[in-house]
């Protein structure tokens, strides 16, 4: 799991698995960054622990989720919570 900083427009971009054995490597540092836009076309797996950290930051840091992987959207759509995350537009 990576998380590269684009400061310049606020924005974070994961890439790798969301998987219960990478969530406490990047909790802290997503719930560090109140208001920041997070860039999901790069996680290639989520599990129950990776869609938890996902709501938990959207609810407590007013994280954006942008741009779902389809690992990302098969999660969410199939837990009823599609409307968490926006499309690239």
């Amino acid at each position: 799991m990576s998380i590269l900083e684009d400061d310049e427009h606020h924005r974070l971009h994961l890439s790798g698995p969301l998987t219960i054995y990478e969530v406490d490597e990047v909790k802290e540092r997503l719930l560090a960054q109140p208001g920041v836009t997070l860039d999901l076309s790069g996680v290639t797996e989520c599990d129950g622990s990776g869609l938890q950290l996902l709501m938990l930051i959207h609810r407590d840091a007013g994280t954006r989720l942008t741009a779902p992987s389809d690992a990302v959207t098969d999660i969410l759509h199939l837990c009823g919570l599609s409307h968490l995350a926006e499309e690239p537009s």
